[in-house]
């Protein structure tokens, strides 16, 4: 049986802004918004913080016409 993951405030800042955002953000640029305020933040912690999200369900993950790996955090069936 999996425990449950703790409550990370990186994690929920990563989510929070992938959420607001009326674009389909990618890592990069998830991390170039949220690094002024977090200065500790790495590309790996948006990465691994994401792949729990979408683990947990909480994103989806496309390229979503771009080419390059985008997340959304409408996780209903939607347009794109």
């Amino acid at each position: 049986m999996e425990l449950p993951r703790r409550k990370s405030r990186q994690r929920e800042r990563i989510y929070e802004a992938i959420k607001s955002s009326h674009a389909h953000p990618s890592a990069q640029w998830i991390y170039e918004l949220l690094k002024p305020e977090m200065p500790s933040l790495s590309l790996g912690n948006v990465y691994r913080n994401i792949a729990i999200l979408l683990e947990e369900g909480r994103l989806q993950a496309g390229e979503f016409g771009s080419g390059t790996v985008r997340y959304d955090a409408i996780v209903e069936p939607h347009y794109h």
